[in-house]
């Protein structure tokens, strides 16, 4: 048997090198739910599934099998009280990166935002290309505040113009991150940043990153929804002001 703990750096192992597209997925048939295999040898292999549900937390597993025997398994739940354990970040992160290499997803959407932008009438194409990605030009849409359900709780916050992160209470407001490495894609209207830690928040030291937040701005700019990663919390802002 493998250990809980060496199969957790072979699986981080793993996720490095297929997000690098050095992995050749295999997706195995399934009615539960995605699952894909990575075969290192004739017998060697390990299996990523997930299995989503309505009437209980979504679960990940992680088999590492050698000759047809399994030699260890994760599995692990989504809460819904608190952030996911480690070990289901890891395993989903795992099952969406096979997921993206398999069916080439980052060509799929490069193939259709460019099939789009040629479609625009002349002189918007321009326009769309042309408007700068700068940190300015992404803040100038996400400062003010908001009201963020993040699937597993909600809270009130205010972004300020130099990225400033501050949380809201009925007492106070405290300056939790500060979002950093913005980008922001004109022509459909998307930011993405990184939240990171002041070092106010207990057990999460200052310049710590908390997550990665890719969101697509309305219209009117009145709502911001997305994802994030590592957790893979669904994401609404909503202004409030």
């Amino acid at each position: 048997m493998i250990n809980e703990s060496k199969f957790v750096e072979i699986l981080t192992a793993l996720l490095a090198k297929s997000r690098a597209n050095n992995v050749i997925w295999r997706d195995i048939a399934s009615s539960s739910g995605p699952r894909f295999q990575v075969a290192f040898s004739p017998d060697l292999r390990i299996t990523v599934s997930y299995q989503p549900s309505t009437s209980a937390p979504d679960t990940v597993k992680a088999t590492l099998n050698i000759a047809g025997k399994h030699l260890t398994t994760i599995e692990a739940e989504e809460s819904t009280t608190v952030r996911p354990s480690p070990n289901y970040i890891l395993i989903k992160c795992l099952v969406d990166d096979a997921e993206r290499s398999l069916y080439h997803l980052d060509d799929a959407v490069k193939t259709i935002q460019e099939s789009l932008a040629s479609e625009l009438p002349t002189g918007i194409a321009e326009e769309q290309e042309s408007e700068p990605t700068t940190r300015s030009s992404a803040l100038s849409r996400i400062t003010g505040p908001w009201h963020l359900d993040f699937g597993k709780g909600e809270e009130n916050l205010r972004i300020d113009s130099d990225g400033k992160y501050f949380i809201k209470t009925p007492k106070e407001e405290t300056h939790t991150f500060t979002l950093e490495d913005f980008q922001f894609e004109p022509f459909v209207n998307r930011v993405s940043f990184k939240k990171v830690h002041t070092g106010v928040a207990p057990g999460h030291p200052k310049g710590e990153i908390h997550s990665t937040e890719k969101l697509t701005v309305s219209p009117d700019g009145h709502t911001m929804i997305g994802t994030d990663s590592p957790y893979q919390c669904r994401l609404k802002y909503t202004r409030t002001d």
